[in-house]
This record gives structure tokens, C-alpha cells and sequence, in this order.
């Protein structure tokens, strides 16, 4: 009997392990774990999603500079809670914090319209401060705004869950230039935009420096050496 309470116990124990690994930290959404137990998934059964999307904290990283990293925690929290309402209980959608300001939210296509007309709701998040030694002391205010944008990605039989999501994220860079609360969905023209990380070096003094740029347009770009104007080779 002892052997068989201390198995179960140990059943017991590995099983919140596993759904404390499921559970993101810092919001009531599911864990960067989760997305990738289903990203694994789908590469085996290529059984992808309808719909996905990456949303992003606009500004961020002000936030944090101009009222701490405590009350930056509370702004993911808080947009955690919002996806949580309009988008995982209205939508039935699933949805992952991966990390920072970054999202992932997974979605049926027959939910799309109902998405997009409930990315309003983020247009400004209203966010308690919860963390008062952060913020200088001329600073009077009990709470701030966060806006997020959404990149919006529909499934394609060519393509892997990765290439959806890539695509998704391209799309959420373009909403954010274009304000938050707003979502853009990925098409063909939006491609010719992705950028590709390269590294290009100057062979004269041997420089070597890391760039972002249209991938189409790579064989028409001309680099000059920022230090001694030489062309560079990418």
C-alpha cells in the first residue's frame, strides 16, 4: 500500500509539473511549453491551425524604462487577462504569452471576423500601478496605457506552422507603424517587405556588421564600410 500511495503521489507531483510548465508565469494565458507541444504536433500531423497570430505590447520597452520593470509585468498581465476575455472565452481561441511583450494567439477561420472586430479592445489597456518605488517622485499618476497591434496569418497547405507564424509577425510589424488596437493580415505584397538578418564584411578593414532588409531586394542592395567607405560583401 505504502509503494502504491507514494506512486501515486508521484503521478500526482509530475502532473502539476507538467500544467505549471503549460501555464504562463505572468499571465492566465498557456506558456511558450504549450506552443511548442503543439508546433510539434502539427509538424507531425500537419494538421495546422486555421488562423495565426502574433500581437505585440507597442512601445514596450518605454514602458519599462519610464515606470520599472514591476509595473511593465503588470501591463503583460493585463493584456493577458484582456486576450483571455475577448479572444480565448468569446473566440474559443488559444492563446500563448512566448515572451516579453510577444503573443501568440491560435485561431478557427469561421472566428476571424469576430477577431478582427474585437482587436478594438486593445487599442488602449488601462494598466494599475502596482509598483510605486518605480516611478519618480514627481510622477502623480495611479495607472498608464498600453496598446497592442495583431499580425494576422491564414493557413496554407504549402506551408509549415513556422512559416505561418514568420508570416503572422511580418504582418504585426506593419500594424504597429500603423497604430495600436490595429491588425494587419499577411498577403503577398506584405512579403516583399520581410526582412532577412544578414552579415555583411568589408574586406579592407576587415569589419564585419549584422543588417535587416527586403529579402527580394538583396541582389540590388550596395553597402559602403561605415568606416572607411569601402563596398561591403554580404
Amino acid at each position: 500500500m505504502a509503494l502504491k500511495e507514494s506512486l501515486e503521489h508521484l503521478s500526482d507531483a509530475v502532473t502539476k509539473i507538467y500544467e505549471a510548465a503549460r501555464t504562463d508565469s505572468k499571465t492566465p494565458l498557456q506558456s511558450l511549453f504549450a506552443l511548442n507541444e503543439i508546433i510539434q504536433y502539427a509538424s507531425e500531423s500537419r494538421d495546422i491551425h486555421d488562423v495565426v497570430v502574433f500581437a505585440d505590447i507597442n512601445n514596450f520597452k518605454n514602458i519599462n524604462t519610464k515606470y520599472g520593470y514591476g509595473n511593465g509585468d503588470s501591463a503583460i498581465e493585463k493584456v493577458g487577462e484582456l486576450m483571455l476575455e475577448y479572444f480565448v472565452n468569446q473566440l474559443n481561441a488559444k492563446a500563448f504569452h512566448i515572451s516579453g511583450d510577444e503573443f501568440v494567439l491560435l485561431l478557427n477561420f469561421d472566428a476571424l471576423q469576430d477577431f478582427k472586430d474585437n482587436c478594438k479592445y486593445f487599442k488602449s489597456c488601462q494598466v494599475l500601478i502596482t509598483d510605486d518605488a518605480s516611478i519618480a517622485d514627481d510622477e502623480e499618476t495611479q495607472s498608464f496605457t498600453v496598446g497592442v497591434s495583431f499580425g494576422i496569418a491564414v493557413s496554407a497547405e504549402d506551408s509549415d506552422f513556422q512559416e505561418i507564424k514568420s508570416r503572422a509577425e511580418v504582418a504585426c510589424k506593419k500594424a504597429k507603424s500603423i497604430g495600436a488596437g490595429k491588425f494587419v493580415e499577411w498577403d503577398d505584397e506584405l512579403e516583399q517587405t520581410k526582412l532577412k538578418e544578414v552579415r555583411a564584411n568589408c574586406f579592407n578593414c576587415n569589419v564585419s556588421i549584422e543588417m535587416s532588409f527586403p529579402s527580394v531586394n538583396k541582389s540590388k542592395v550596395n553597402l559602403a564600410c561605415p568606416f572607411c567607405q569601402d563596398k561591403m560583401k554580404i
